[in-house]
């Protein structure tokens, strides 16, 4: 028996902590191959943050996520892409203030693609 998934909205940490799972990857491989722009709108506690944290695991090639799922054989592994994806709960922002969390959650991504960064403002750490 899964344990349900209460609270949790980070793909890896679901699957890394064995919780239940609906598998939701063949809307999202008809999504991406469907549509070019998307907007989600739903209320809070509807699953956009771990539909998003989903995507971002099948972009960055993290198949070892994937097993049993439909993705695991339906999914082009062969291509990752770097994702720029802020987690709003881990940047701490409350504590930091905005402007603080994202600087450093740019850096946090940058370092992690081997990317320097020089400029201090997120703008143009985004550039």
């Amino acid at each position: 028996m899964k344990n349900l998934p209460l609270g949790i909205q980070h793909f890896d940490q679901l699957i890394e902590n064995g919780c239940l799972y609906v598998d939701k990857t063949p809307l999202i491989g008809q999504l991406v191959r469907q549509c070019r722009t998307v907007s989600l709108s739903r209320p809070r506690r509807f699953g956009k943050s771990l539909l998003l944290s989903t995507i971002a695991q099948l972009y960055m090639g993290k198949k070892e996520f994937f097993a049993g799922l439909w993705a695991e054989n339906n999914w082009d592994w062969s291509k990752t892409y770097p994702i720029v994806h802020f987690y709003m709960d881990r940047t701490g922002f409350m504590e930091k203030g905005l402007v603080r969390g994202l600087v450093d959650g740019l850096k946090e991504i940058a370092d992690s693609y081997n990317i320097s960064l020089q400029e201090d403002l997120p703008g143009s750490r985004l550039k």
